[in-house]
């Protein structure tokens, strides 16, 4: 009866697992009883031309991701480069138009500027304050875009500033810049995740900011980060969004972690008509000033918890909230 029906099915491929259905429940002739079929299912070519091509796709899976985050990588560069040298250009005309000055390169260029920007303060308040905002953009940008000379910078801040005003205004400054850096890695750098070297040292910052985050010293250790990096400013903030460190603790740690060298650097910046070389910047006094700085500005990352629990101790205090744990348990006497 299952033959006859096999025969009409139009399907050859039905008919195949009819049959071994019927193969499977097929009952020995002397004992009566039901064999199984030892025979594995029967590939036909459909199925082994799909198994192939299967093997072909996902063989060539990773390629084709490798590829497609490469196109997109470099598309966030063109942006990247697009974006900087866009600003740059708004920059040096600002810088040109309103105040007639370049971009200072070289210590001799700095000196011409800072005596020419010297007299332009002093003339009006006016002339003050477009000095402090064309600095201010020209510091922003080159902190945004990680590009190195900061230095120069410093030094003009010194001298027009002070080394006591200026370490304050630049750190500012320093700390705003990264902060647009920050802002401008959630455009840029999310395929640059996808890369190997990339996350491999994004593993190793990810598992110190979550260990930090648990214990509630996730500020301390960016201090700590600003004042000794062990990484590269630039790699920090755009690390930063990736692993959602919160922005206000990543503009505080960088602006108190930047105000040690950017103190020390616009001091040197007062006499900087005694200065012909970047090396004369980092004198052995200078080393010793820098160093002293930042053993002081360690104090409140070595003692961070310390102080933390002692603030919570004295609120807790206040408002009547007494926590047992920090007392001895009462003795029981003896009865």
């Amino acid at each position: 009866m299952s033959a006859v029906v096999l025969d009409t099915l139009p399907n050859s491929r039905h008919r195949l697992e009819l049959e071994d259905v019927d193969s499977e429940r097929s009952v020995d002739s002397i004992t009566r009883k039901p064999t199984s079929s030892q025979s594995s299912h029967p590939v036909n070519d459909e199925e082994s031309y799909i198994a192939y091509d299967d093997e072909c796709i996902y063989g060539d899976v990773q390629p084709i991701q490798k590829k497609q985050t490469i196109q997109r990588v470099l598309v966030r560069v063109a942006i990247f480069i697009t974006i900087a040298l866009a600003s740059l250009g708004l920059c040096l005309v600002l810088a040109h138009e309103t105040l007639d000055i370049e971009i200072p390169r070289t210590l001799a260029e700095l000196k011409e500027s800072a005596i020419h920007l010297e007299l332009v303060a002093q003339e009006t308040t006016t002339g003050y304050m477009h000095v402090t905002f064309v600095f201010a953009v020209l510091y922003l940008w080159q902190q945004a875009f990680s590009i190195p000379g900061s230095i120069l910078l410093n030094l003009l801040a010194g001298y027009l500033y002070g080394a006591a005003m200026g370490g304050l205004w630049t750190s500012a400054l320093t700390a705003g810049g990264a902060t647009l850096a920050y802002l401008l890695a959630y455009l840029i750098c999310e395929p640059f995740m996808d890369l190997t070297w990339v996350n491999n040292k994004m593993d190793v910052i990810r598992t110190q900011v979550n260990v930090n985050k648990k214990n509630g010293g996730l500020f301390w250790w960016l201090l700590f980060a600003r004042l000794f990096p062990f990484t590269p400013y630039w790699f920090m903030n755009m690390a930063a969004p990736m692993l959602e460190i919160p922005v206000m603790p990543f503009f505080v740690s960088t602006f108190f972690g930047s105000l040690p060298y950017n103190f020390v650097s616009c001091q040197a910046g007062e006499v900087i008509g005694q200065i012909n070389t970047t090396a004369d910047i980092f004198t052995f006094s200078m080393i010793i000033k820098m160093a002293i700085v930042s053993i002081i500005s360690l104090i409140p990352v070595v003692f961070g918890s310390k102080i933390k629990k002692y603030m919570n101790d004295r609120v807790a205090q206040k408002e009547g909230n007494i926590n047992l744990q920090h007392y001895d348990p009462i003795p029981v006497l003896p009865v």
